[in-house]
């Protein structure tokens, strides 16, 4: 069957108004839409926070499975199912402290609590709102993503707990991060039985590829993972389809610094829609820099994925201001964000 091409999408009046204000380099080379490559692999056999809207849209209730649900036959219906598709995804990443003095990394590095974690998501939700110009209505969803282990150990089960227990109130997702696939899938079969089963549809894992024990990893090892957690959120969220598994695969992508530590092989072959498991796998560009920098990555990134009209690739990007300043990154957090222009869902994300 042949595929549809895509044609450009309009999403300028998103961020910066009218095409020709934009500088020529903001739009060299994006192809979210305009070049979709058809390769099939994705077909599926201290701020006030912002009120919660929505948020009933996350809150645990058994209700049948909806029409919705039933119809998602593409990767864009399962978005529209969402109410995802021109949205945010917000992520907030990071190790909360066990204790006072511990070494931290990230934004949740300022936290020890589940509660102030969300806190710290739902400030930064604030600002970056104010500095991009949108509205709390143009955020789909928030995720707090703490990093599992540390040379301080493990985070403790009641933290995950807590952290799962206020997602539904806080329109979000809990994606605990793993340094290796083999201890996101064995961690997330002990939380499966200790955790209280009306939590689970909340959790969603993230895989920091520049940690991993190559600090690299394939496409093929990145499916079959997925293919196993999405089998398990189905499972989790079975009459709650507006609750989507997620899966964020933190990306250098080859920076020529780098080589090839933080690197997902064979990105062509990389599955990012579980249709039957209402699951996304989505890449996020951890490499930080000017915005053009991280234009000309997300491009390659972006060339390499499957991408056709049915099943559009998604792939999202962190900023570092929110922590660092402008220690690592020379672009601002709204120019960070316009390297999103034309993706179906803008995925970003805090450092």
């Amino acid at each position: 069957m042949k595929e549809r091409s895509l044609t450009r999408r309009d999403f300028l009046k998103f961020l910066l108004g009218t095409l020709s204000t934009l500088p020529p380099m903001f739009l060299l080379g994006r192809k979210f839409i305009d070049e979709a490559k058809g390769l099939g692999s994705n077909t599926s056999p201290e701020e006030v926070p912002l009120p919660i809207e929505n948020a009933e849209s996350l809150v645990v209730s058994q209700t049948p499975k909806s029409a919705v649900e039933a119809e998602a036959k593409t990767g864009i219906e399962f978005l529209r199912s969402l109410g995802f598709e021109d949205k945010i995804v917000y992520i907030v990443y990071g190790r909360p402290q066990k204790y006072e003095g511990q070494r931290t990394w990230g934004s949740l590095g300022s936290t020890r609590t589940a509660e102030e974690s969300w806190q710290i998501v739902q400030n930064l939700r604030g600002e970056i709102s104010q500095e991009i110009g949108k509205s709390n209505s143009d955020f789909a969803l928030n995720i707090l993503n703490p990093v599992y282990r540390s040379v301080d150990g493990v985070i403790q089960d009641i933290y995950i707990q807590k952290a799962l227990a206020l997602a539904g109130e806080n329109q979000g997702l809990v994606a605990l991060n793993f340094n290796s696939i083999s201890e996101a899938g064995e961690t997330l079969q002990r939380l499966e039985g200790v955790l209280p089963k009306d939590l689970l549809p909340y959790l969603a894992v993230g895989l920091d590829i520049e940690y991993f024990p190559n600090r690299k990893t394939t496409a093929e090892e990145i499916n079959d993972f997925s293919s196993w957690f999405a089998e398990k959120h189905k499972e989790w969220a079975r009459g709650l389809p507006k609750v989507p598994g997620v899966i964020i695969l933190y990306t250098l992508h080859g920076s020529p610094q780098a080589g090839e530590i933080g690197r997902i092989l064979g990105l062509d072959r990389l599955r990012q829609y579980y249709l039957d498991g209402r699951t996304l796998v989505v890449p996020i560009f951890d490499g930080y820099g000017s915005r053009g920098a991280k234009l000309a990555k997300m491009d390659e990134i972006i060339n390499s994925l499957p991408n056709t009209s049915d099943f559009p690739a998604l792939l999202g990007v962190m900023e570092f201001n929110s922590r660092w300043g402008d220690k690592y990154d020379s672009c601002n957090r709204n120019e960070s964000f316009s390297t999103l222009v034309g993706a179906p869902v803008f995925f970003f994300a805090s450092q």
